[in-house]
């Protein structure tokens, strides 16, 4: 798959914010089924993709679906809270509540 340099950089850029980011780290409770809505800045959409749906979590890493892709992607936990606390990705539910 042919990668655009912009789109490396901006992945190398955030990895690198992540990896310099305070021990301090909110964690959110991960679970099967949570869905969430993917911003334009959730750099891994390659699919271009509005939602994903996780599928199985374990200790270590999270298994999604996303919405216009028939392939499974698997996120170490700690990398996919890193695009949740960035508000790159919006839990569904959560957002419905607060605005019911």
């Amino acid at each position: 798959m042919w990668i655009n340099n912009k789109i490396l950089e901006k992945l190398y850029q955030d990895v690198k914010n992540m990896c310099c980011y305070s021990r301090r780290i909110i964690k959110v409770d991960l679970h099967s089924n949570m869905e969430f809505e993917m911003k334009s800045s959730f750099i891994p959409n390659f699919s271009k993709s509005d939602t994903l749906k996780i599928i199985e979590v374990t200790d270590a890493s999270v298994v999604i679906q996303m919405d216009n892709s028939g392939c499974r992607g698997v996120f170490p936990k700690d990398s996919f809270n890193y695009w949740i606390r960035k508000n790159s990705l919006i839990q569904i539910n959560d957002r419905e509540e607060k605005t019911s």
